[in-house]
C-alpha cells in the first residue's frame, strides 16, 4: 500500500534531524501555522524560515523571497516513506548548516536570486564577476562575503 507524507510528519522528521545537529537550538514559530523560524536574523539575508507543506519542506531566506523546495513527490510504502522523510529532513539540515557557516553565497539583482557554494567566490574569477555585474548584490549569512 502506498502512503504520502504530511506536514506534521515532515516537521517531526526535521525537528529530529535538527536536534542531532543543534541539540540546544530552540526554533521559533514562523510566519504561518506550519513554519519554524531560526532564532537569529542575518544582517543581510533576514530571517530563515522552514515551511512544512503536504509533500515538501521549503527553506525561505534572503531578499526577494528566495526559497528552496525539498520534497517527496510520489507515494511510497510506509518503510520507504519513513526513510524518505528522514533523508529530506537531513538534506534540509545540511543546507541550513552550510548557510549558517557562510558556505552558501546568495546573489540577487533586479529580478532573480541564486545561491551557490562559497568555494568559487574568492580569487580572480569572483573579482572579475563582481566588476562586470555591479548591479548584483551578494551576501553570506553573517554579512557581505570577502574576496
Amino acid at each position: 500500500m502506498s502512503e504520502r507524507t504530511s506536514p506534521a510528519r515532515l516537521e517531526g522528521a526535521f525537528i529530529a534531524a535538527s536536534r542531532l545537529a543543534w541539540p540546544d537550538l530552540s526554533w521559533l514559530p514562523g510566519s504561518w501555522e506550519r513554519a519554524l523560524r531560526y532564532p537569529q536574523m542575518s544582517p543581510t539575508l533576514g530571517n530563515l524560515e522552514v515551511w512544512f507543506d503536504d509533500d515538501e519542506i521549503t527553506l525561505c531566506f534572503g531578499p526577494k523571497g528566495y526559497h528552496q523546495h525539498h520534497g517527496i513527490y510520489e507515494p511510497l510504502s510506509a518503510p520507504e516513506l519513513a526513510l524518505a522523510e528522514q533523508r529530506v529532513a537531513t538534506e534540509v539540515v545540511d543546507v541550513i548548516r552550510a548557510l549558517l557557516a557562510d558556505e552558501v553565497v546568495v546573489r540577487w539583482g533586479v529580478v532573480a536570486v541564486t545561491v551557490h557554494r562559497r568555494k568559487g567566490t574568492s580569487g580572480k574569477a569572483a573579482q572579475w564577476w563582481r566588476r562586470v555585474t555591479p548591479w548584483v548584490r551578494e551576501a553570506v549569512w553573517s554579512g557581505q562575503p570577502r574576496g
